[in-house]
């Protein structure tokens, strides 16, 4: 078998792997500053770092409230989502 094909094939498979790592690997780092500098735990479930196209995509981030201030555990949960609301014409 032809050794060009087989190494394609690697590493097409390598920077796959990678890029998942790459954005597991940010949101870990992200995760843990966050709580860190805020002093209130901070999660997130997805998160995307495009390095081609220079963009952040991140979806269910949650900062929970600091020690001290109600329950721990208890995220922002309670308070009202802003909406767009159309205009009458």
């Amino acid at each position: 078998m032809n050794k060009v094909p087989r190494i394609i094939l690697i590493v097409v498979i390598s920077l796959f792997a990678l890029a998942i790592i790459k954005d597991f690997a940010i949101k870990s780092v992200v995760s843990l500053v966050a709580t860190q500098v805020t002093g209130a735990k901070v999660s997130i479930n997805w998160m995307s770092v495009g390095v081609l196209r220079q963009s952040v995509k991140i979806s269910g981030f949650k900062m929970y409230n600091p020690n001290g201030i109600g329950n721990y555990n208890d995220s922002w949960k309670g308070m009202p989502r802003l909406a767009e609301k159309e205009e009458a014409k």
